[in-house]
């Protein structure tokens, strides 16, 4: 568990842990922005009194439109995101079919890089 708030909040898998995490994480007048659905048919309870409370935005997108991915990049350039604290699993290529395990369980993994040497 994550037991630090943050004004911005990216969600890049539709794992439920994660978007649990995002709910529970997001500061007041602050913004979640989905980049990855769920499961089809998945549920997710949200806890729109608390988060309309809050002043929560809460943002989807299909595809990173040029916006999106620009502010995604400055949040990552000026570290105010970690992206190497969300790669929890570094697997060789031979590994690969426990890398879509993990990923598919969305248990123990938020993201899973493959390098191929």
């Amino acid at each position: 568990d994550i037991n630090e708030s943050a004004d911005k909040v990216i969600v890049c898998t539709g794992a439920l842990t994660a978007i649990k995490q995002a709910l529970n994480s997001v500061e007041k007048s602050g913004t979640i922005l989905w980049f990855a659905p769920t499961d089809p048919g998945v549920k997710v309870e949200i806890p729109f009194n608390e988060l309309w409370s809050k002043g929560v935005t809460l943002t989807t997108t299909y595809a990173a439109v040029e916006k999106d991915l620009k502010e995604a990049i400055e949040l990552i350039k000026t570290k105010k995101i970690n992206v190497k604290d969300m790669i929890t699993h570094r697997l060789k290529l031979e590994e690969i079919k426990k890398g879509f395990k993990l990923v598919s369980e969305a248990k123990d993994s938020i993201k899973v890089i493959i390098t191929l040497s």
